[in-house]
């Protein structure tokens, strides 16, 4: 993973409430959010 993507993904964890989610779990939720998004995921 790129330095300017893992930066991203721990600016959305850091943007989240507490207890903040692993890396692993952001990584899933910012990934479903964008399938739901785009119409791949119900």
């Amino acid at each position: 993973m790129s330095d300017e993507l893992l930066a991203g993904v721990e600016a959305w964890r850091d943007a989240q409430s507490d207890p903040k989610p692993s890396r692993a779990e952001a990584i899933r939720r910012i990934l479903t959010d964008h399938l739901r998004a785009k119409g791949f995921l119900k």
